[in-house]
Parts: C-alpha cells; structure tokens; sequence
C-alpha cells in the first residue's frame, strides 16, 4: 500500500478552498492575489524553504547595468604565448553577471572558499557583520549563495565541476541547495583533513574538529572523467639497488600475467629485456609511455646507464617500474583529503609570499587546490574563483602549468574590502581622525572616546571622498593581497618554489556601472567605451590594435583595414554597430570575420533602452 502523502492531501484542500474564493472575488487584484498563494502552494517541494532576502548590489543591477574598467598600470606580461588570467576587482555577483555574458558554458573547473556564516566577522552582508543572534542568519547566508551558484551553473561547461570549501555551520544547507540546482545524482562530498595528525595534550571533553568539507557539483557526472591526482609517496624505502641517481626507490608493477592478458586489448604488446628475452603480455600503460619511460634514462656512479624500468633477474625479469620517494607519484583521487596540505601549512605558505602568517585568516594549502585543478581540467581549460580572497586558485593555476606545460587560465573575483584596522591606521598617518587608544596587546579599544569619533567620521561624505582615493583603495584585500601574490609568483621571490618566477600574464578590472536609462547621452556609446574589456576577458586575449582590432570608426577602418600591412597582421576584428558602410567594405571585413559590438553582450540592454 501506498504511504499517504499528508502534506499533499492538505495543500490540495487549500487550493481547493482557494479556487471557491476566487469565484466569490471576482476583481482583478483578488484573482492575482489568490494564484500567487496557488502558485506559491504548488511549489513546495522536499528541500530547502527559506526566506527570499535582496542585496544592494540587485537593487543596484535594477537601474543599472555593470561594466568592467582595466587598471592598466597592474598589467603584467611575461609570456607571449599564453593566455591573459583575470583578477577583477568589485562585488562578485557584479562580476558574474558579466562572466555569464563572456562564459556561459565555457568555465571546466570553478573553485570557491566562499564565507562560513559562523557568527563571527566573517559574513557581511549589505555592509552588516552577520552574528550568532540574527534570526535570519542562515536565510539571508542562502539568498546571497543560491544568486552566485545558480550562475556559477551557468558558466559550467557541459564535463565542469564546482569545488565548494565549506564547514559545518552551512554544510548541510549548501548539499540540499546543490542537490536541488545540479541534480542528486551530480553532487558528492569530500573531507579534507585540516589538521595534521600529530598529538594535542589539550584535554577535550567532546569532538576535536580537524575537518572541513569540500561539495563537489558536476554539470553531468556521467560524463565527467577526473584525471589523476599527484602526491608523494608515503612510504620511505632503503633501496636502490642499480645506484639510480634519482634516487632510492621502490618497483611498481606495470602489466598483468601472460595467462591473465586479454590478446585483443591495445595494451598487448611484447617488449624485449636486457638479456634478449622476449616479454608478451597486456601492459597497464600504452606502448609509446613504456618506450618514454626505458627511454629516460641517466648514469649511474658506475657509469653505467638505468632507466626508469627495472629488470630483475640479471636483466631477464618480468620490466617493473621504478617509483621514486623523492619524486611525486599519480593516485585516484579519494573522498577523504589527506596529504594535500593543511591549515597551518597554508598559513606557511603566507610567510613565504608575504613575509606575514596573519596577512589572511583562512588561507587554504594551494597543493590541494592544485590537484582538484589537476584532475578536473585539461591544459588549456579556464578556471574561475569568485571568492578570490587570497588568491591561492592563482597560483595553483600557474605552478600547475609550469609542472605539465598547460596554458590553462584563472579568472579571479573579489571585493576590495579593507580591514578595519589598517582604515583606522590610514585615517590616523593622514591626521583626519585622533590616534585611537591601544591595549598592551596592539589591539584597538573600542570603549575609548577616539574610537567612537572614528565610528562617526566614517559616516560622513569626507570619508566616501577617501574611499574614492586610490593610495587607501591599495589598502584592500584584492590590491593589497591578491594582486601582490599573483605579481610574487609571477616574477618570482627568493622564499618561492620557483624564486626565478613563473611566466603568465594578467589584467586588472574594476566593475562599476553605468545607469540604464541616461539622460544626456546615448547608451550604446558609453557601453562601446568598456566592449574592449569584456571582449579581452571572453578570449583571455589582449586588444592590442595590431593582431585583434577594434573599429569605432571610419577613421580606424581606413587605419587598419584600408592599409594593407595593418590589414595583412589582423587575425579577429569588431565593428561599432552603428558605422554604415559600402558593399565592398563590409566584403574586406567578412574576409577577417568581423563581428559587431556590443551586441554580443549588451544586446538585451540595449532592446530595453529601445536603441
């Protein structure tokens, strides 16, 4: 027998009163009245319910429309083979609406370390702190996630994944509302081990919580396929019985017994030992790496030559491969991270790009975040972090790139928030405010007078004129933070990895806005202003009027499409929309594929300014 849904039976005899209401109250504003309530009762489901809450950043969208503007003074250019990599400054849902215009079903991996509503500072939302005691606390942590993800769906390719860091003030929350927007079937957990597992003489009455999680959602887990993950091995060894250079090592086996091969697997190939025997079977890896790995080879102390295959047996053993402990080894990824980093080792990382372990309270260990890259992309994917923080996903993205010559490329949002206490130092260098009163610690005392003159003066219009200033803009933590980390890997630091630098390139953005309906001048033309970085941000490219050409005008077109070496170095041209040109014009265009600007991404914009 069937079990009775009650909650069904009781919801169809509300609607059913409500439809006899409905014939009673006839009038317009009853009618919508009762199908919104309808509407509102057919849609409940098994989920999560919550209270619906608005950011100024969508009141802000209502009346304007975002753009992007470059910093051109934190451009960096070291690798004129590679794509450019973004690091966009401004609220992250102002960001991805724009992404959604340049990356809808382009982004292969996202990764965000977004905010753990736990009561304390770390979630501000509408320029509130978030604590313990505001009743909508969780609602609005579920407004404010469910706007980025659902985009963050969007931008997936059709094999993409999010990795999602999260704890458990939000955990079970964040799993419902991705199961709901990926499906069941595409959303897994992993555990990721934030502490080391050495001894605590602490004495804990209940849990020591050395974990965290991280939510994996596929765009479609059936067709997703992860690479391998990297690490070193675990185990030590001794041996080394062939004085390999590289190393001591252990021998791993690399095909199956001859009575166990499968003749008619790509696999089955015969390879001849040192001492002439011939060796038939089915090989765990392909021919062409079997002879790659015989291949490398290096002398030993004897001058003798090893390679990276063993024989034992004088030579006529079954070929075993060396793994060396020094070297890093290819796992399957497991559900429980635990050699990928810690806490602590990420804070250790700070003091090498920084100099400082507090510069960031919740940096994560960029190996780990390497190796989610590493199994979930290929080499020329983009990768997309809109909780940048400290900008880890950046330098995971280019060390990975250095280790297997990918040419993969990150985009990177996140605010400029300045941390209170450096606004108050700011304020205080500058004389705008009294020196506020320390504790023997440092720490300022909120209680003094001085800090209370602070709270009032940076309600005034004076302090939104310093906001505006860029010596305290370089306060924040996407200047001061993310950008300074991105330009230390980039040209290297002594205290680094690679202390020469690794080669890539980057630009800087700012979201800003500009208002959808101006009075005193023409939409299209100040959209046309900002098309050059949305059309750079979409191809990772850089608009450099040689190879890829924007024409504003007649003027640009008879400078570069008129004159025949200009022309001839074009590879991609856009077109201001609103030029008229001849017949033959437009022929010497198509021949290099023009496309008009800013439809492409201000087309829906431009439709509801009626231009």
């Amino acid at each position: 027998m069937e079990a009775t849904n009650l909650s069904k039976i009781k919801r169809e005899k509300m609607i059913e009163f409500l439809e006899h209401l409905k014939e009673k109250n006839k009038d317009d504003k009853s009618i919508i009245a009762i199908n919104e309530i309808i509407n509102q009762l057919n849609s409940t489901k098994y989920g999560l319910v919550w209270e619906q809450h608005k950011e100024r950043v969508d009141m802000e969208l209502e009346n304007n429309i975002p753009i992007l503007s470059e910093i051109k003074e934190k451009k960096i250019k070291t690798n004129n083979n590679a794509k450019y990599n973004f690091l966009i400054e401004g609220d992250n849902l102002h960001s991805l609406y724009l992404l959604e215009k340049t990356h809808k079903g382009k982004i292969d991996c996202i990764y965000i370390d977004p905010p753990y509503n736990t009561g304390g500072e770390d979630f501000i939302y509408n320029d509130k702190i978030i604590n313990k005691e505001d009743e909508y606390k969780h609602s609005k942590w579920l407004s404010f996630m469910n706007k980025r993800i659902s985009i963050a769906y969007n931008l997936l390719s059709k094999k993409g994944c999010m990795f999602i860091s999260i704890d458990e003030h939000e955990m079970a929350q964040l799993m419902l509302r991705c199961q709901e927007l990926f499906g069941e079937e595409n959303v897994e957990v992993l555990i990721w081990r934030k502490n080391g597992k050495q001894g605590n003489t602490k004495i804990i009455n209940r849990i020591k919580n050395t974990h965290e999680y991280i939510i994996i959602a596929y765009k479609n887990k059936e067709i997703t396929k992860f690479q391998k993950m990297k690490i070193f091995p675990t185990w030590q060894s001794t041996s080394n019985p062939d004085k390999d250079p590289r190393g001591n090592w252990m021998s791993g086996n690399i095909s199956k017994e001859e009575a166990k091969s499968r003749k008619n697997s790509p696999n089955y190939y015969s390879v001849t030992t040192p001492s002439g025997k011939t060796v038939t079977r089915e090989w765990f890896i392909p021919k062409e790496e079997y002879e790659k790995l015989a291949n490398d080879i290096v002398i030993n102390p004897d001058g003798k030559e090893v390679s990276r295959i063993y024989f034992a047996a004088d030579g006529s053993g079954i070929p075993r491969i060396k793994r060396f402990e020094n070297e890093e080894q290819e796992f399957y990824f497991d559900s429980i991270i635990d050699l990928l980093g810690t806490f602590s080792e990420a804070k250790e990382e700070l003091i090498d790009i920084f100099g400082d372990r507090d510069i960031f309270d919740t940096p994560k260990p960029s190996k780990m975040i390497k190796e989610l890259i590493r199994i979930a992309t290929k080499k020329n994917s983009t990768i997309l972090d809109f909780f940048a923080g400290s900008a880890t996903t950046a330098q995971a993205v280019l060390e990975l790139n250095e280790e297997d010559g990918g040419n993969r490329n990150f985009i990177l949002c996140t605010n400029n928030e300045i941390d209170e206490n450096l606004t108050i130092q700011y304020l205080e260098e500058n004389n705008y405010i009294d020196k506020i009163e320390r504790t023997k610690s440092g720490k300022i005392k909120n209680s003094s007078i001085e800090y209370s003159n602070y709270t009032n003066f940076i309600t005034t219009d004076q302090f939104k004129e310093i906001e505006k200033q860029d010596d305290y803009k370089e306060l924040g933590i996407s200047r001061r933070i993310a950008y300074t980390r991105i330009k230390n890997i980039i040209k290297g630091k002594e205290s680094l990895k690679y202390p020469e630098g690794i080669k890539a390139n980057l630009k800087y953005y700012v979201t800003n806005w500009i208002p959808r309906n101006p009075e005193d001048y023409l939409l299209s033309n100040a959209l046309l202003l900002h098309i050059k970085e949305m059309i750079e941000l979409q191809n990772a490219f850089e608009i450099d009027n040689e190879k890829n050409v924007l024409i504003f005008n007649k003027d640009d077109f008879k400078k570069y499409i008129t004159n025949e070496k200009n022309y001839d170095k074009i590879n991609k041209i856009w077109v201001n929309q609103n030029i008229i040109f001849t017949g033959e014009e437009l022929q010497k265009l198509a021949k290099k594929g023009f496309k008009y600007m800013p439809k492409e991404f201000f087309g829906q914009e431009l439709k509801e300014a009626a231009e």
